[in-house]
């Protein structure tokens, strides 16, 4: 498995996690939640798009760092 295949992998396995803590809230989800959730589904589509060559590396790292507030690990790497 390469780097970006893990990364896929650890991203969705994150945004599983804050798909979760949403059902939880019952449809009142706070804001910073939904957020996070956004930019992990944004980040699986960078990385995907960088696994099937249609994003270069240095472009997703640059696209990857926009996010808010920078994709902090949900689970331990």
């Amino acid at each position: 498995m390469d780097d970006l295949d893990a990364t896929l992998l650890r991203l969705t396995k994150n945004l599983a996690i804050l798909r979760e803590r949403e059902a939880k809230y019952a449809g009142h989800a706070p804001l910073d939640l939904l957020t996070r959730i956004e930019d992990y589904q944004t980040a699986l589509a960078l990385v995907e798009h960088a696994r099937t060559g249609r994003l270069a590396r240095p472009d997703l790292e640059a696209e990857l760092a926009r996010t808010e507030p920078g994709l902090p690990p949900v689970l331990p790497l």
